[in-house]
């Protein structure tokens, strides 16, 4: 009797926890609803999640318009771009996961390491502490994590960035294709990549300035103020900022990576490591973030599987074996994130001459 009352408590409270992780996606989900992925390569990316995530359209063609010109140019096909819902993402990524592994609203002030078994011991701003055995920081471009691993502060772009979705009802007439309209003389650009035959994403970006701080936090002074830069653009664009969400609207700096802080950086400290932007901030300027993102974790999980995975191994062996993994998993990816933050920089430092940022 005693044991059927234990085990009906026992799954009394772990029917509470699931019921409360899906109460956090829920609420994860209202917060960041409006909170959009572009994938470059989306084929690629949808191949490496596997999880039924639903993509956006294929985009493998745009135009390019210069205001004043109204000739719309062919972009270059550098391949196709997809936009994903980042919650559709998160969620996808949780329900693979055991029931018990997501904890919300923790966020790691500091790490230090176990004096007896050299793991990573992290203190979390709540008080509480967390013995791990692996850690990846996946905590942004104001990564703590990377800070941690001795990282410098990723820097400034001068532009800014107001993001936003518009949605139409009958349809909206931009077809599947990407456009982009930019403002030589103020050095504006407008991005419109639709997403579904109903639903626009847009972007604009521009230089940032001292009234951004307060504007940011006013959504109708976000929109209000894009409508009235956005003024000698053709009247369908400004009509489709007028009409946007007002929700969906964000004006937010943008951060970048220094090239040479992933040169010269180890991004590991015993089996503490960073993926994602705490790795290789890049912002939107090359639509490659969300891939390379994507891309870290594959490649991760493939070399931390080729050291642990059916292998029987105790004590220090097994902390060595994953240090092994993380080393792989950094030789392969440092390269290859290196180019793209060079990109980056490279355009960021010549945005003061290139309206085309």
């Amino acid at each position: 009797m005693m044991e059927e009352r234990k085990g009906k408590r026992s799954k009394e409270g772990r029917d509470q926890k699931k019921c409360y992780k899906r109460k956090e996606l829920a609420n994860m989900q209202q917060r960041k609803k409006w909170k959009f992925i572009v994938l470059h390569r989306g084929n690629m990316a949808k191949s490496c999640l596997n999880s039924g995530v639903e993509l956006g359209e294929r985009l493998k063609s745009g135009n390019h318009i210069s205001v004043g010109d109204n000739k719309p140019k062919e972009l270059p096909n550098g391949g196709e771009l997809r936009c994903l819902r980042r919650t559709d993402l998160v969620k996808a990524l949780a329900n693979d996961l055991p029931w018990d592994t997501i904890q919300f609203g923790k966020q790691v002030i500091s790490i230090e390491e176990d004096p007896i078994t050299s793991y990573p011991i992290l203190h979390l701003q709540d008080g509480s502490v967390v013995k791990a055995k692996i850690v990846i920081g996946c905590d942004g471009v104001n990564s703590i994590i990377a800070t941690i691993l001795g990282l410098n502060s990723t820097k400034l772009s001068p532009t800014c960035v107001v993001r936003g979705f518009s949605y139409f009802q009958n349809g909206h007439d931009y077809g599947s294709k990407y456009h982009l309209l930019s403002n030589v003389n103020d050095r504006v650009k407008l991005g419109i990549v639709p997403v579904t035959h109903k639903l626009i994403y847009w972007f604009v970006t521009r230089k940032w300035n001292s009234q951004d701080l307060k504007i940011s936090r006013d959504r109708m002074l976000i929109k209000e103020s894009t409508v009235e830069l956005l003024k000698n653009f053709p009247q369908e664009t400004v009509e489709l900022i007028r009409n946007s969400d007002l929700e969906s609207l964000h004006l937010t700096d943008l951060r970048y990576r220094s090239p040479w802080d992933v040169l010269k950086t180890n991004f590991r400290k015993g089996t503490v490591t960073v993926a994602g932007d705490a790795m290789h901030a890049m912002g939107p300027f090359l639509a490659q973030a969300g891939s390379a993102s994507l891309e870290d974790a594959v490649v991760l999980a493939r070399c931390l599987g080729e050291k642990i995975q059916n292998k029987p191994m105790k004590g220090t062996r097994v902390k060595e074996m994953v240090e092994e993994g993380l080393d792989q998993y950094l030789k392969k990816r440092k390269m290859r994130v290196f180019w793209l933050c060079l990109q980056t920089s490279l355009l960021v430092q010549s945005s003061s001459h290139h309206p085309c940022l």
